[in-house]
């Protein structure tokens, strides 16, 4: 009950700061048509021990000092006690018996607010002071800096920032005591993973395709399992979804499609399914390709996303908005006697109209391809 009461307390605050990240769509909202020039350098980096660094005492007074008051030394005391009184049963190496631990470092990996306990002393130690000071971002051409948990993903301008960011961060986590160090440095200039995508240059934006590791075996749930039968259906569909989500353009979520129907293919998977997906595009193209190497599209195309509803799919408006588009439809009649005047004798060019409808049925899609 302690540690549910200091998740409502810890949480919003965790939540209201933007450089942490929720979920990979939430990376893809920070990256999204972030212009980046050919020399600014990609970079990750992982935090060290992120749950198991810091003293208790340090880790219980940062974490209060973001709220006021006398809720400040509640929710101090309150991590104190926790984080003080927290036992590790683990087997003996020897005998049958168990052995049983303290834990004298960090928030612990079982309780449920370690997660926000560790992202708020890190803010306080290494972030409020050090990376997102804006005269340390300049110093350090610091362009972007987001992260999720201990995964820390910047945008750099040079590389010569490179080891100055490496030394500079050094100096600060010796010069206040804070025990955090970073391991796992990669950098490049063209494309990096991060979570579950792979972020590369392209156009002068940044871009992003589902990341697949190789070493992922990708097993699929057997069609033989207990599970009921329209969860054998639904969990590809809703993967597809998910690639269509981590996917830029068209031709990033197809090549992860086919890798995905190439394993399920490579253990038997049930081939109705697998035809069924093959026909299924759950890729909805919201803005132009910027993908250097893809065919062109014969027709320039614009997107139009408009709020809907799921009684407007049912009442059939999709009919309705081609009917308007249509020189022979009523609405197009109707739109010239508005107008004031009569419609022409002769078929004027109208741009087409395809009609796309989300998953959620929440948003509605329209495509306008110029004649």
């Amino acid at each position: 009950m302690l540690g549910k009461w200091l998740c409502s307390v810890l949480q919003p605050i965790v939540r209201s700061l933007n450089h942490i990240l929720k979920d990979t769509g939430d990376l893809i909202s920070n990256i999204d048509n972030f212009e980046v020039d050919s020399s600014d350098v990609l970079l990750k980096a992982d935090v060290a021990e992120f749950f198991m660094s810091g003293d208790h005492g340090d880790i219980a007074r940062e974490s209060a000092s973001l709220l006021d008051g006398e809720l400040s030394r509640l929710v101090e005391d309150a991590i104190l006690f926790l984080l003080d009184n927290q036992y590790i049963e683990m087997d003996a190496a020897s005998t049958e018996a168990m052995e049983c631990y303290k834990c004298i470092k960090g928030s612990g990996m079982g309780l449920n607010c370690s997660g926000d306990i560790s992202n708020l002393t890190f803010y306080k130690q290494m972030e409020l002071p050090f990376i997102l000071d804006p005269q340390v971002r300049r110093e350090l051409g610091i362009r972007l800096y987001v992260r999720y948990m201990d995964d820390l993903f910047f945008v750099i301008r040079g590389a010569r920032n490179l080891s100055a960011l490496q030394g500079r961060w050094l100096l600060h986590a010796r010069r206040t005591n804070a025990s955090y160090t970073l391991d796992g440095w990669e950098a490049s200039l063209w494309s990096l993973s991060n979570l579950d995508i792979e972020i590369y240059k392209n156009g002068g934006r940044l871009n992003w395709r589902p990341f697949i590791k190789a070493t992922s075996l990708g097993i699929p749930l057997h069609e033989t399992s207990n599970h009921h039968n329209s969860l054998h259906a639904a969990w590809p569909t809703g993967y597809l979804y998910r690639l269509a989500r981590h996917s830029s353009t068209y031709h990033g979520y197809a090549n992860a499609k086919r890798i995905f129907i190439e394993r399920l293919e490579e253990y038997n998977f049930c081939p109705v399914i697998i035809a069924r997906l093959k026909s299924l595009n759950a890729f909805w193209r919201t803005r132009r390709d910027r993908v250097t190497g893809e065919p062109e599209e014969r027709h320039r195309r614009t997107w139009l996303v408009l709020p809907s509803h799921p009684l407007w799919h049912q009442a059939g408006i999709a009919a309705v908005l081609n009917d308007f588009t249509s020189p022979n439809g009523n609405l197009w009649h109707s739109l010239w006697e508005v107008a004031g005047q009569s419609a022409p004798t002769r078929a004027v060019s109208m741009p087409s109209l395809a009609v796309s409808w989300r998953n959620d049925d929440k948003h509605i899609y329209l495509r306008l391809r110029n004649a």
